[in-house]
């Protein structure tokens, strides 16, 4: 298995934001719906399905963008994910889809039926927990998708560096023979100007 080198750790990170914006928007508009229900908000019915319908717009563009691009991202990435992380990628997305549909139905039904505040609590916290849930199995697909990618990304960061201080070493050595060049160059100069070595030098060659 060869990982993709142009993908990082950091870019699941945020695509995972989408999720988490996504699941904000389709919590908030039961919400709205029951304070609309109970009258604890001044706003005409076809306003308040107006803000739930946008709401929910939001959410599954947000949600739907999320599904493309973790699918996406894990193909180009080229890891292999075993059984269980399949299947954790798989509950992830029914889960969140499950909720974003169930939280459609209960604003629905606030708009137009008086619920029960029980009920209502009941079923907005079953939402909100199989949400977490849902980005709970996302997280545990990719454990070892990113620990694969940071070990690639730090394998790439020290050959860089090794190249780097390679690279430096060669300059210096380079420097240092230069200078070698310089201070050869120097001493045989001052013994050619020195008239006692030039004599001594011919006496020794007598």
């Amino acid at each position: 298995m060869e990982l993709n080198k142009s993908f990082k750790s950091s870019t699941f990170t945020f695509i995972k934001y989408l999720m988490t914006v996504g699941g904000i928007f389709f919590l908030s508009a039961p919400l709205i719906a029951f304070l609309f229900m109970i009258d604890k908000i001044s706003l005409t019915k076809n306003t308040a399905l107006a803000i739930i319908l946008l709401l929910e717009l939001f959410s599954i563009i947000f949600i739907g963008v999320f599904t493309f691009f973790r699918i996406y991202l894990h193909i180009k990435t080229n890891f292999k994910y075993n059984l269980k992380e399949k299947k954790y990628l798989i509950l992830s997305f029914s889960f969140m889809w499950l909720s974003f549909i169930l939280s459609f139905i209960l604003s629905l039904l606030l708009l137009h039926l008086n619920v029960n505040h029980i009920l209502f609590y009941v079923i907005y916290a079953f939402i909100f927990i199989i949400q977490v849930i849902s980005s709970i199995f996302e997280s545990l697909t990719r454990v070892h998708e990113m620990i694969a990618i940071n070990q690639m990304t730090n394998s790439i960061k020290n050959v860089k560096k090794n190249s780097v201080n390679n690279e430096n070493s060669e300059k210096q050595i380079k420097k240092n023979i230069d200078k070698s060049k310089i201070t050869t160059k120097i001493i045989e100069k001052g013994k050619n100007d020195n008239p006692f070595l030039q004599e001594k030098e011919e006496i020794d060659n007598d």
